[in-house]
């Protein structure tokens, strides 16, 4: 099955995150245990979306990309490596714009949703203030991760897709309000479900390391060995040619 993802970057609450909608990859390194929500109350099924405040059609900067999967070796700032192998999934192109979560989350509140925090346009905006002409592109900021994944269960709805994230294992309690606290066990996200979620640690990598096959540029790492697959190394930031060490070479992409 492919997997659908969507970067999402908050800059206050969350560095960086996305939406996807699909099962679980296997050996997926989901492995922080979101412990926190129990699986009492009455199961409520997913609620079909009505009329949206906003065309989604209409709003701008949604699409995604494909990404075919593979292995490659996923490592982290402390140069622990492991091979990791990634299913196919479709990713955001953009980051989710403030336009786009102003009408979601328009759209959640009428439909029973909740959520801790209204979210800003860019760097500058109000709190939950209507998009402006100038920066309504900006991306979203100042929201929280249970903000995010309740969104993007809206999101979901919305779109007539199957919310990912649900209150219980059983997957028929959907999760629609970010204020509850806590974490959401792995459990209780229904990876079969084509809606949108967070993109996996390992989906992240993969897409922001992944050079394709031009090794024209120095210090790309290839993997597997002639394979004529290339990567950005681990410490550096995606697409740079030189670590984060350099200034100049990381600002150009930063």
């Amino acid at each position: 099955m492919k997997y659908r993802v969507w970067p999402l970057v908050v800059i206050v609450a969350i560095a960086a995150a996305a939406f996807a909608g699909c099962q679980n990859p296997a050996g997926s390194d989901l492995d922080e245990d979101l412990d926190g929500i129990g699986g009492g109350g009455t199961p409520i099924p997913p609620s079909p979306p009505v009329n949206s405040p906003a065309d989604l059609a209409a709003i701008p900067f949604r699409s995604l990309v494909a990404v075919d999967g593979g292995v490659f070796l996923q490592e982290d700032v402390n140069d622990n490596a492991f091979e990791h192998t990634i299913g196919n999934y479709d990713i955001g192109v953009y980051q989710v714009t403030y336009e786009l979560w102003y009408a979601v989350r328009g759209w959640a509140l009428a439909n029973g949703y909740t959520f801790a925090n209204a979210g800003r346009e860019g760097h500058a905006g109000g709190d939950g203030a209507a998009p402006t002409a100038s920066a309504k592109h900006h991306p979203v900021t100042t929201v929280s991760w249970f903000d995010v994944v309740v969104w993007a269960n809206a999101y979901s709805e919305m779109d007539g897709l199957t919310p990912v994230y649900y209150m219980d294992v059983a997957h028929m309690e959907v999760l629609r309000d970010a204020t509850i606290g806590g974490n959401v066990p792995l459990d209780n996200v229904d990876w079969n479900a084509d809606g949108y979620r967070l993109p996996t640690e390992g989906e992240w990598e993969y897409a922001a390391r992944w050079r394709g096959d031009d090794d024209a540029d120095a210090g790309v790492v290839e993997y597997p060995d002639r394979s004529g697959r290339f990567w950005t190394p681990p410490k550096w930031a995606s697409g740079a040619t030189d670590s984060v060490a350099d200034a100049d070479e990381t600002g150009k992409v930063a």
